[in-house]
């Protein structure tokens, strides 16, 4: 487990389960489709988690308002998980950490969720090679072997730490690289861990082990580091606009704008105005309504716990049965998912991170 997938951008995500991730447009796995933001804090986590989901799971995961009684359910799954994470032995992460990576997404915008080093990469703990882990957020070298294939066909959910990939060195099946390091792909000699250098305007970048300062954006056309967009300035997504600022390129090149209203152009959910989704094949800002078990979805009906089935390039299809937390449930089945924030290990649906010796 090579980030604290459960508790940081993913696990938002999972929440939050939109077209688009906080790290890049991925499918978050046990999604909901709906968005939103958070209640008070409950069950004892602290008052950061709230800032935090309230960050991410807003600007940089849409707007979409979901039913006042989803938001306040998981917002309570998320506080037990955000309890449980930060008294792992080992995480590293405070109140005051949760708070400077809150303040860097409010000042410039989610792409500091992708920095890594960055206010936001909560990747290594303090526990040593060879201690027992569930996280690689717990080990010095941010590695831990839990999620690696186990022998008997599923998956290691008690690992030990492992040392981090040095510069130069293989990171390949997931590896993770030193602080201060990326995993480049395959490049003709394997993927290796790389130093990463930043640059300001004009320097050359690459997005990978070549970035661009904060408040700058790696421009995919010149290959180099560019101010952000203001209003009106050409862009092909969103990253490339100052916030609040959106980039709706549908099929090809846009302008920076404010998100749209109903019936304006979107890629996704982040290009209309709070309260609007982004329709998923019509490509338009919409009016949502959500969807339960089994019942019909589409593209203007979101499921609230699940991605809606569909067959085919079918447009429309059903919302995917949810497993109660502790039910058995298999991975592979398309059919049916963990509530939100529960993961399939081990065959049962699990809120929270397995007790290890």
């Amino acid at each position: 487990m090579k980030t604290w997938h459960r508790f940081t951008i993913a696990a938002v995500a999972c929440a939050a389960g939109l077209t688009l991730a906080c790290a890049g447009k991925t499918d978050g796995g046990s999604t909901g489709d709906g968005g939103g933001s958070s209640g008070s804090s409950s069950g004892g986590a602290p008052s950061s988690c709230d800032d935090y989901f309230k960050a991410i799971s807003g600007p940089c995961l849409g707007n979409v308002d979901l039913p006042a009684s989803e938001i306040a359910r998981i917002q309570g799954r998320f506080d037990t998980l955000c309890a449980e994470a930060v008294a792992l032995p080992g995480v590293a992460i405070t109140a005051s950490a949760l708070e400077a990576c809150v303040s860097a997404v409010k000042s410039s915008g989610c792409s500091v969720l992708e920095q890594n080093p960055g206010p936001c990469s909560f990747d290594n703990g303090t526990l040593p090679t060879a201690s027992t882990c569930v996280t690689g957020a717990q080990c010095q070298g941010g590695d831990c072997t839990s999620d690696n294939s186990a022998p008997d066909g599923g998956q290691v959910l008690c690992g030990t730490c492992v040392a981090a990939a040095g510069i130069g060195q293989s990171c390949a099946n997931g590896l993770s690289c030193v602080a201060g390091a990326i995993c480049n792909g395959d490049t003709g000699g394997g993927q290796s861990c790389a130093a990463i250098t930043y640059g300001g305007a004009g320097a050359a970048c690459n997005g990978s082990s070549t970035q661009c300062n904060l408040g700058l954006y790696c421009d995919p056309s010149t290959n180099q580091c560019a101010a952000l967009g203001g209003t009106g300035a050409a862009c092909q997504y969103d990253g490339a606009c100052a916030p609040p600022l959106v980039c709706p390129a549908v099929g090809g090149p846009s302008t920076c704008q404010s998100p749209g209203a109903a019936g304006a152009p979107c890629e996704d959910d982040p290009d209309c105005v709070s309260g609007l989704g982004c329709g998923q094949s019509s490509h338009q800002c919409l009016a949502l309504t959500f969807a339960t078990s089994g019942q019909a979805c589409g593209d203007s009906i979101r499921c609230l716990v699940g991605s809606c089935i569909t067959s085919g390039t079918g447009a429309t299809g059903n919302c995917p049965t949810v497993i109660p937390d502790g039910q058995p449930c298999n991975g592979s089945d398309t059919m049916s998912t963990c509530d939100t924030y529960a993961n399939c290990e081990g065959g049962k649906c699990i809120l929270g991170y397995p007790t290890c010796p």
